[in-house]
């Protein structure tokens, strides 16, 4: 795997109560040119998530104090274009389809493999410019539409100033 050709704009969230797994996680971004930060639960990442922006989120499902369908919800709630990965060794097609349904981008089964994480933060750092894109040139259609319509009233109201 090579460096980011962009990197993301604000560090990922790492939220994963196994200690070793969340540092090879970090470590594994980390040398791929990504900025990573580490949460070891819930109400951590949560803490986080007010003081600061992410690119993305990759959770772990089961933690105490709460599981990561817990964490999606609020970050579905206040942060909705973060991009959030469950991880979770309960690789169940319910669990994944609950987890889209609340808004998470992708599910990876652990084990985990390492280039299938990156691979989902490529796809959607790209799809998250991509969006962010089109949003822009749909503003500017709609800035530009308001424009020439307000510009038509006036035309319309005083055909002296017409023009």
């Amino acid at each position: 795997m090579t460096n980011p050709s962009e990197p993301l704009p604000a560090p990922i969230l790492v939220v994963e109560d196994d200690a070793a797994l969340r540092r090879m996680l970090a470590a594994g971004l980390a040398q791929l040119g990504y900025g990573v930060e580490q949460a070891a639960g819930i109400s951590e990442a949560a803490a986080r998530l007010r003081d600061r922006e992410y690119s993305m989120l990759l959770c772990d499902y089961e933690m105490p104090g709460g599981n990561g369908m817990d964490l999606l919800k609020y970050v579905a709630q206040v942060h909705p274009d973060v991009p959030f990965v469950l991880l979770t060794g309960h690789d169940t097609l319910d669990l994944a389809r609950e987890a889209i349904a609340l808004g998470a981008v992708d599910f990876i089964a652990k084990p985990i493999d390492f280039h299938q994480v990156a691979r989902v933060i490529e796809q959607n750092r790209v799809r998250v410019e991509r969006d962010r894109g089109r949003t822009q040139e749909l503003t500017e259609s709609i800035l530009s539409g308001t424009i020439r319509a307000l510009v038509a009233a006036v035309d319309a109201k005083d055909p002296h100033t017409a023009r």
